[in-house]
């Protein structure tokens, strides 16, 4: 006869006594007979269902966590986790769970942290010596011996605890000695390669990074293609956030094996961490082609977010969620790469989805929530809202999203400023987050409030809401004129505003003078924009003089940071005509085009301007300023920088240098993929004897452009 456990007999004892639906028994008892029998997904089914039914069940949150960890829902299981420890604080058990939980999903810090609270709670647990150990031998292996010295007092009679601490004595005095050892080798002969990786390893298991980083270093002086040593310096340098280093270093290694997966994947991080997004996808995938690795797919996917290639993202995580159709991790990734490609219907249906399998996940509330507002359900929005600050009262987003919606709307404005006041305590330091406090304020009345909060929050932030929100807050305290200052600086950010407009419509007769805050907003506005195009590529028609010839037709154009440049110069009918090439301060044409040359002086001011540093060179106070009809101009001794304040686009670089000026307009400028971009650019020379014109059409940006078509 099979024995039932005692969760069990509590259970039933519990709901008999209490005159509870015998019904929730019997799912309890089915979840028992299938978790025992390993069905999984029915057992973590029938528990889910029970907690719905009776909250007060809630030490069945450790079992949720166990069978959501083996199916792969790290979400749920972390939730479950951290549910268990709440209905017991006192039981190491649930700290030594919730820190499982948190290692499997990668978060070694929490992890850490929770196996040290279990220890706190039972200074005698083997089980939480041994998991903080083993978690430590990876963040932090110099703190192990500490934690069994500490451990050892608490249990001075526990044999392990003796056994390691002999064991740390004994390492340590075998490395004193084969330290030793190897730097007597290396007095007689520097040159020992096998002393000098041996001191490296040493030096590199004892969390010594620095020395065992100039040990690794001296040995490749002597032998500098020893692949797992520069694969080995890479990780540590990239550890250190050394992105260049790791990057030299994983390539002389891929030079010894070209094609090598590992190292491609090594590549693709670095230029991550670069955020070289174009890179890391040629990179990574590489690594994608052969592997279903979820943290790869996962990877590339966001690479492609960030490049906003959105359909491929899509595309990668249905392979990834078809290969583990229950999994509600993928699902939900999936809703996100929806949503961001503005397919909210399809975002919602996928979360659902994810709800079904993980219906206590606050992130999955949260998200439907946000798509729910793009579709402008507010009723399902404030619902999903609700729902996730019940499940996390510390998730702070959904606090601020849910007090500035009701303040926006007008609607339960008190509850709107205690939500508002509990994110701005969780966090501090956000502006937005502020920004929701002050409007609060401001909406119930409140006006000296709102702007002890929303001035300050309006000197550090280039937003056009938030300036906006200081200029209203303003006008209700009789500030007029300072009014009228804030709402301008709102229009840099959003020229075109309608409720801007109608603002600063009565107040068209007053100085619309620029302040010295807006006119940096400005620039750096433009600069950042610039900084944003990593690549652009499309169609143009040219226009061309040069050593007394001259020549119009068609071309296709390709542009990559930080100086390369493509012009594909077609003949009639399509024919081939001619092709220019620039790259690192060298220009090719093919065929040889005799008379040219002036081309490199345009091309380098050009590849100044879309590279951001051109503008970075007026951030200064001794730039002079003046305001020309709708242009705001930026003068220096070395050129002028004009840019349009209605549209913040750039107009005119103007380089002087010596007796040489170069002027290039910039005109019709267009938003291609969320960035602002010239229709057009024309350069002349001062005598006249060159000339250039391009207008572009069919624009695209931020795609990965082949490093061939530079060669």
């Amino acid at each position: 006869m099979r024995r039932w456990g005692i969760g069990v007999v509590l259970f039933v004892g519990v709901v008999g006594s209490a005159g509870a639906d015998w019904g929730t028994v019997r799912v309890y008892l089915r979840g028992v007979l299938a978790d025992r029998a390993g069905r999984v997904a029915e057992a973590l089914e029938a528990y889910q269902q029970v907690l719905r039914e009776d909250p007060s069940a809630g030490y069945l949150n450790a079992s949720v966590a166990e069978l959501s960890l083996q199916t792969g829902d790290g979400d749920g299981a972390l939730v479950a986790a951290q549910k268990a420890v709440e209905v017991s604080t006192g039981n190491p058990a649930g700290y030594i769970l919730l820190g499982r939980v948190h290692a499997a999903r990668g978060e070694g810090a929490q992890a850490q942290a929770a196996f040290d609270q279990a220890l706190v709670v039972d200074p005698g647990n083997v089980e939480a010596l041994s998991l903080a150990e083993s978690q430590k031998e990876v963040t932090d292996p110099r703190s192990i011996r500490g934690l069994f010295e500490t451990f050892g007092r608490l249990n001075p009679n526990d044999e392990l605890t003796r056994h390691r601490l002999s064991l740390f004595q004994n390492n340590k005095d075998a490395f004193l000695v084969a330290e030793k050892a190897f730097k007597k080798s290396l007095k007689d002969d520097p040159s020992d390669v096998v002393a000098l990786s041996g001191l490296a390893g040493l030096y590199d298991v004892q969390g010594d990074m620095a020395t065992a980083v100039a040990w690794y270093e001296k040995y490749l002086e002597i032998v500098p293609d020893n692949i797992e040593v520069l694969s080995r310096l890479g990780q540590i340098y990239f550890s250190q956030k050394k992105y260049d280093q790791a990057r030299t270093r994983f390539l002389e290694a891929e030079d010894q094996t070209p094609g090598d997966p590992r190292l491609s994947f090594w590549l693709a991080v670095c230029a991550e961490g670069q955020k070289d997004w174009p890179e890391a996808v040629r990179r990574m995938e590489r690594v994608a082609e052969g592997s279903e690795e979820p943290g790869v797919l996962l990877r590339l996917a966001t690479y492609y977010a960030e490049l906003d290639r959105r359909s491929d993202a899509v595309v990668l995580l249905e392979r990834l969620q078809k290969s583990r159709p229950q999994n509600p991790d993928f699902m939900f990734y999936l809703g996100l790469a929806w949503s961001d490609s503005g397919e909210y219907g399809k975002a919602i249906d996928w979360l659902n989805k994810a709800l079904v399998l993980s219906p206590n996940n606050p992130d999955i509330h949260f998200q439907l929530a946000m798509n729910w507002d793009k579709k402008k359900n507010f009723h399902r929005t404030e619902f999903h809202l609700e729902k996730t600050i019940e499940l996390n009262p510390q998730h702070h987003p959904a606090l601020n999203f849910l007090a500035y919606s009701w303040a926006e709307r007008g609607e339960s404005l008190e509850k709107a400023l205690a939500l508002a006041l509990r994110a701005v305590a969780l966090d501090p330091a956000n502006d937005a987050y502020q920004d929701t406090l002050g409007w609060a304020y401001f909406k119930l009345g409140r006006w000296a409030e709102a702007e002890l909060v929303m001035g300050p929050v309006s000197q550090r932030v280039e937003d056009p809401v938030v300036w906006q929100h200081q200029g209203d807050i303003l006008h209700a305290l009789g500030r007029k004129d300072e009014a009228v200052r804030a709402w301008q600086e709102a229009l840099l950010f959003n020229p075109n505003g309608p409720d801007l407009l109608k603002r600063l419509k009565p107040s068209a007769g007053k100085s619309s003078a620029l302040t010295p805050a807006g006119i940096r907003t400005l620039l750096k506005r433009v600069e950042g924009n610039t900084r944003g195009i990593s690549s652009l590529s499309g169609l143009s028609t040219v226009s061309l003089k040069t050593g007394g010839r001259s020549f119009t037709g068609r071309a296709l154009f390709y542009y990559q940071k930080p100086n390369q440049f493509r012009l594909e110069i077609m003949g009639p009918l399509g024919t081939f005509g001619a092709v220019m090439v620039a790259r690192d301060n060298r220009v090719d044409w093919n065929p040889p085009m005799g008379g040219m040359g002036e081309e490199t002086v345009w091309l380098d001011l050009l590849f100044r301007v879309w590279g951001g540093d051109f503008m970075k060179g007026f951030d200064d106070p001794t730039v002079v300023v003046r305001q020309e009809g709708s242009s705001v101009v930026y003068s220096s001794p070395s050129g002028e920088l004009w840019v349009d304040v209605k549209g913040t686009s750039m107009t005119r670089a103007v380089f002087k240098e010596s007796e040489t000026t170069v002027q290039m307009d910039f005109r019709r400028p267009l938003r291609v993929d969320g960035w602002v971009v010239p229709g057009g650019v024309t350069g002349e020379s001062e005598d006249g004897g060159f000339l250039f014109d391009l207008r572009f059409s069919a624009l695209k940006a931020n795609r990965v452009l082949s490093e061939d078509l530079f060669q």
